[in-house]
């Protein structure tokens, strides 16, 4: 009896270490961090391995002083939990007067283009020369900080979760601020992509409900059960929904917009935020899905309110109608290559996809910024 007794403190004393060590995890890697997260710190951020991140840090310097120099306003909104987001507004170039032919473009609607950031970096520092090609295809630049990030408020990184929901909110306020017929361009950069793919599929989602007069809150509340039913991995119930989640939210506070979405620039987006977690345990930390993902995913959703299953690009994107545009490195083992394929696959847009294959996560602009450009020409000719 002592033996079983001792047996039992051991495995009481491993479970909770494990689950210890999970919380670290999640402070670690999902909590706010004061280093590194806006443009004064990232302003002396040179020197690292890989010298073509010594590029991409240079091309993002370059970016803020151009922002600097066409004029930049700062704007908020506020999130479905009450944080203060911002981000800058950048107006598009002035048309001349004087040319017939810019003066029929001017006639025609506004263009928004709304840039999302990745993990622990900043709106400025991720749109890069994108900024500058975008705007100079005639469009209004958003560029955002994302919760927890830059200037916007926030203790816990979403991860590409309620981040969508803010995307949303922001697109509320660029429908307020150039009026109901205003054509929105999604860009994002690695966490930022798996954000602006969800944003678009729940969009176009939340249309077909609404053509269907169904109701779009529990619909997707059902896929996700689906889905999570149909995942091997997943070892809670998939009926079973947290009071407190941001999905219990949605059903009560989250807006989503109707809204034009006319593309969406997505480079190096993961699939789904779990799937981006467990790969990271697995290649980084060497950790196995059970039971430090599955642990961790617990933390998150207890400590910041959303779970890592819910809202997945790979998930959604199926039910975006416009243009699309993916690019994803070919050496890129922070968000493996794969996800890419797993994302195009899914979709049934019009859609394209440019696989770098020399370049590393998030570099795909500076390994091969003509073929990059031409890309992105390709996807905006369409939307004209």
């Amino acid at each position: 009896m002592e033996i079983f007794i001792d047996i039992l403190a051991v495995i009481f004393v491993i479970i909770l270490l494990i689950f210890l060590g999970c919380f670290l995890l999640t402070q670690m890697f999902f909590v706010r961090r004061k280093d590194q997260n806006t443009i004064d710190d990232f302003s002396n951020n040179t020197g690292s391995k890989n010298p073509q991140y010594d590029i991409m840090c240079q091309q993002a310097k370059e970016t803020i002083e151009w922002a600097r120099q066409v004029g930049c306003e700062e704007v908020s909104t506020e999130s479905f939990d009450k944080l203060k987001l911002k981000g800058l507004l950048i107006q598009a170039e002035p048309k001349s007067e004087c040319n017939e032919e810019q003066n029929s473009e001017s006639l025609a609607e506004p263009k928004v283009a709304i840039c999302v950031h990745g993990y622990r970096s900043f709106g400025l520092y991720d749109i890069g020369p994108k900024a500058k090609l975008l705007r100079d295809a005639g469009y209004n630049l958003l560029i955002v900080d994302n919760r927890a990030h830059g200037m916007s408020e926030g203790k816990y990184i979403g991860f590409g979760n309620p981040d969508s929901y803010d995307i949303m909110k922001w697109c509320e306020f660029i429908k307020d601020r150039f009026g109901d017929n205003v054509e929105i361009l999604l860009a994002g950069l690695s966490m930022g992509a798996a954000t602006v793919l969800t944003t678009a599929g729940v969009i176009a989602y939340n249309k077909k409900c609404k053509e269907n007069g169904e109701n779009v809150a529990a619909n997707i509340k059902e896929k996700v059960a689906t889905t999570n039913a149909n995942n091997i991995k997943e070892t809670e119930n998939a009926a079973e929904e947290a009071d407190g989640s941001v999905k219990a939210k949605l059903d009560a506070s989250v807006n989503i917009p109707d809204v034009n979405i006319v593309a969406v620039l997505a480079d190096c987006g993961f699939s789904s935020a779990l799937d981006e977690v467990s790969s990271v345990a697995s290649k980084y930390l060497h950790l196995p899905y059970f039971p430090f993902v599955v642990i961790t995913a617990w933390w998150v959703k207890v400590l910041a309110k959303y779970k890592l299953k819910d809202m997945a690009a790979k998930d959604y994107i199926e039910y975006y109608e416009g243009h699309l545009l993916i690019i994803h490195g070919g050496k890129d083992d922070f968000v493996p290559t794969s996800m890419a394929s797993v994302i195009y696959d899914q979709a049934k847009c019009d859609k394209d996809i440019l696989i770098v294959e020399d370049a590393e996560h998030a570099l795909s602009y500076v390994v091969a910024e003509t073929e990059y450009k031409s890309a992105v020409e390709r996807l905006l000719s369409k939307v004209k």
